[in-house]
């Protein structure tokens, strides 16, 4: 929030999870509230208010001593002005609020797990198997180049952070040559996990990390001239 004061989400471990709050710029960290479920995003508009997604999400006006459960969930928050924001789902839904998360609201799209991006309080856009915008906050959605991501779906590492094991999900939306490595954060081959031809479908491949040294590392999933890359950190 500024040079003293921040928040960051703690591990799930299967029953909690738990939010810390830092107002010594990151020097200590605090245990300040502790929640039941996995926490996928946090987002503050001040030192007072702000929002947290999970299955369901939550709202604070305290600084995050107390929290209240809200309607709905998402995973990735992204605010477009200081009420109006959005959250993109595991189906084909995003969530959106006018009320700086008091309440949340259902859009219905053609895109499966949406994430979203707001530019302002009607413009956003949301990438999942395709890529769509909108201009009036949502009431409709403009499709938009969804050919580049027509071959995969690479999905966040879980869980990430991770010791020693993670599990990289990804989907084909149809049969593909897949090759799919781990890269440390110089750019050199860890192991390659997949470098085969599959169906389409959802596949769930177990990274092992226990003999590698902690670190942030990279997995790339490549096929028919298209690539995605994201980050994972193997704490130790």
């Amino acid at each position: 929030m500024n040079k003293d004061t921040g928040w960051a989400i703690g591990r799930y471990d299967g029953s909690t999870s738990k939010l810390f709050r830092t107002i010594n710029g990151g020097i200590e960290w605090n245990l300040q509230f502790t929640f039941t479920q996995q926490l996928n995003d946090i987002y503050f508009f001040n030192e007072f208010v702000g929002i947290i997604s999970s299955g369901f999400s939550y709202k604070t006006t305290d600084g995050g001593f107390s929290w209240v459960l809200t309607n709905d969930g998402g995973i990735e928050l992204s605010f477009g002005s200081d009420s109006v924001g959005w959250a993109g789902n595991n189906s084909t839904t995003i969530i959106r609020t006018t009320s700086a998360g008091s309440s949340w609201y259902r859009q219905t799209t053609n895109i499966s797990n949406p994430s979203v991006s707001a530019f302002d309080s009607l413009t956003a856009w949301a990438g999942g198997s395709g890529i769509i915008h909108t201009t009036n906050g949502g009431l409709t959605a403009i499709e938009s180049n969804t050919e580049i991501l027509s071959n995969f779906i690479l999905y966040q590492n879980f869980p990430n952070p991770f010791n020693p094991g993670t599990v990289i999900r990804y989907s084909l939306i149809k049969n593909l040559n897949v090759n799919l490595v781990v890269y440390d954060a110089l750019g050199k081959k860890v192991e390659t996990l997949v470098n085969q031809k599959q169906n389409a479908g959802s596949y769930d491949i177990e990274f092992d990390g226990s003999s590698l040294p902690g670190g942030v590392y990279f997995y790339k999933l490549s096929s028919e001239n298209f690539t995605e890359t994201k980050k994972m950190i193997l704490t130790k």
